[in-house]
């Protein structure tokens, strides 16, 4: 059996699967569905969840991507979640438009 705590992180774990998926289609609106599932279940959202969220942000409307990014940053660290560098890199890259998929161009 297992105990909460590997629950839970397996519950987070499989909810940041989903939104990976998400991410990788640049599909915003579903990836802040996931996230609005995982608030009411009370599962804990940790950094991978959060990059996942800004590698879609990097697909959200130009106008719209800057502030997005901040909310998402801020709400990172009301939640007491630390970046680390996957998440820096993520930001940056979603910064720059390169959302979905942020591998370089070959």
């Amino acid at each position: 059996f297992r105990d909460d705590a590997e629950a839970t992180s397996a519950a987070t774990a499989a909810y940041t699967a989903v939104l990976g998926a998400f991410a990788t289609r640049g599909d915003v609106d579903a990836s802040y569905e996931v996230v609005k599932r995982m608030r009411s279940r009370r599962i804990p959202r940790n950094v991978y969840t959060f990059s996942e969220l800004l590698r879609a942000a990097g697909a959200a409307p130009p106008r719209r991507r800057v502030a997005t990014i901040r909310g998402l940053w801020r709400r990172m660290r009301v939640e007491g979640v630390s970046p680390n560098a996957v998440a820096y890199n993520v930001a940056i890259a979603a910064l720059v438009g390169r959302g979905g998929d942020a591998a370089p161009d070959s």
